[in-house]
């Protein structure tokens, strides 16, 4: 029998991996952060009765979080000669869309 919880595969885990982190080239940049110190985020509580978050000092955030908006986005390389299916498959998702759109706007008229 097959169980409801399985153990994520090795792909997956490696999607997660924090040893990609080390390798990551460095910006050679300050980091500062777009609020100060102290500062209150308004609108950020999620909960009725939580007050609104405070910003912390940059040294207190984790060093991972200032390089998520350095990383490029996963894009599969493929070798010469192979094809690449998740850009064929995001092509053939845009065309069936468009064709959606396109039979709906003339029904309506």
């Amino acid at each position: 029998m097959f169980t409801a919880l399985r153990a994520p595969s090795t792909s997956a885990a490696r999607a997660f991996s924090t040893s990609a982190l080390r390798g990551a080239p460095k910006s050679g940049k300050a980091i500062v952060s777009s609020l100060q110190a102290g500062a209150k985020m308004d609108g950020l509580s999620v909960f009725k009765d939580v007050p609104d978050p405070i910003a912390l000092p940059e040294d207190e955030y984790p060093k991972w979080l200032w390089t998520l908006l350095d990383q490029p986005k996963g894009v599969p390389v493929t070798k010469a000669g192979e094809r690449n299916f998740m850009a064929e498959r995001k092509e053939m998702r845009n065309r069936n869309r468009a064709s959606i759109k396109a039979t709906n706007f003339m029904k309506t008229t």
